[in-house]
């Protein structure tokens, strides 16, 4: 069996199969730069029927979305930038968690971050949530937890609606609860559901904000165990608007008053980084598809492409135009197997991607 990626050899394996058996075969990767990476694994000695000697596939390299916390205290977001960052291991020093003080959100450029974290914030202003609600209409995503600092009479306002997937009533401090994991079919909680374990619910959550409903469509992802809402997501009317999501507990341990103590769980730093995950979009990313099937291509919000430049495994171009209001790039029932390149250009903008396509496995099952 060889691996070849971008066309150049990356291993070899010799495999026995016993017949009417399957066996699995591992390759190491490592050491792909930022971008695109499209390669194959085929079968070195084909038989009597060679279209499922090869399975093609395409890789996505990224760098860590760029996260802003905003906060009042440094010391409450501790736990939630230490899950996501470790160890200062970023060359030069470089890191892509900023942290600033909620006094300085108004004037801090959030350009180049991908999503902004509320964390235990006691209030910001209207020009401040109008700030963060435009941020989640280009395709931010916003991660909200409250706590006690967090004033009702400021998250309840219109322009914080904007965002807010529900509203603030009041605080539950009696008695304690513990977080619901993998009730849930969704996304964010894929892993733990996977693995079929987390010791979140080991940790006691003391106190949390109680919600109310507004008229904006949200889903809850997490329960507690009392059947409150824990972590709720606004639902958007558009692919291309940011996701936000809210967490009716804060994220820190310190403090004289303990809100809960999940923090202090294994769980939490794949809570964090799942969290991370699922904001970015990441998550959502598919490059990997049957032939027959039709390919979609997620359009952001600042996009401004309209005419795509697809290329088949053959090298033949094809042209796709779209309209500016679209959703996203529609290649209906692609039917040739191998590796795809889609681009776009409007000066001085340019973007690239691709995907792969493979016959199905049931092609070649022929009893």
């Amino acid at each position: 069996v060889r691996l070849t990626v971008d066309g150049q050899a990356r291993g070899e394996k010799p495999v026995r199969v016993p017949a009417g058996q399957a066996v699995s075969v591992k390759f190491p990767l490592s050491g792909l730069a930022e971008g695109l990476h499209q390669g194959e694994v085929r079968l070195a000695t084909s038989d009597a029927m060679p279209i499922d000697d090869v399975r093609y596939f395409a890789i996505d390299v990224r760098s860590p979305p760029r996260v802003l916390i905003v906060t009042d205290d440094a010391n409450e977001s501790l736990y939630f930038r230490k899950a996501l960052e470790p160890a200062r291991s970023f060359a030069k020093g470089e890191s892509p968690i900023v942290e600033i003080n909620s006094a300085d959100w108004i004037r801090t450029d959030v350009s180049s971050f991908g999503i902004v974290a509320l964390l235990n914030v006691a209030q910001l202003d209207p020009p401040g949530w109008s700030k963060l609600a435009d941020f989640v209409s280009q395709g931010g995503g916003v991660f909200i937890a409250v706590g006690s600092r967090s004033s009702a009479d400021s998250y309840n306002t219109p322009p914080a609606q904007e965002t807010m997937p529900v509203k603030l009533e009041l605080v539950h401090d009696q008695p304690p609860t513990r977080l619901a994991v993998g009730d849930k079919p969704h996304p964010l909680v894929a892993r733990f559901n996977a693995w079929g374990q987390s010791d979140l619910a080991d940790g006691a959550v003391m106190k949390y904000w109680k919600t109310s409903p507004t008229n904006v469509a949200t889903l809850t992802i997490m329960n507690y165990a009392d059947g409150q809402s824990a972590l709720i997501e606004r639902s958007t009317t558009t692919t291309r608007s940011g996701r936000v999501l809210l967490l009716t507990t804060p994220t820190h341990y310190q403090g004289k008053e303990i809100w809960n103590e999940l923090p202090l769980s294994w769980s939490f730093v794949v809570l964090a980084e799942e969290i991370v995950h699922y904001l970015s979009g990441s998550s959502d990313i598919r490059l990997d598809f049957e032939a027959g099937q039709s390919v979609e291509i997620p359009r952001r919000a600042a996009d401004p492409f309209t005419l795509y430049a697809l290329a088949d495994p053959a090298g033949i171009v094809e042209r796709i135009a779209v309209d500016a209001r679209d959703l996203q790039v529609v290649i209906p029932q692609v039917r040739t197997a191998g590796p795809y390149t889609i681009s776009a250009s409007a000066p001085p903008r340019q973007w690239a991607s691709g995907f792969c396509v493979n016959i199905s496995p049931s092609e070649s099952q022929l009893d």
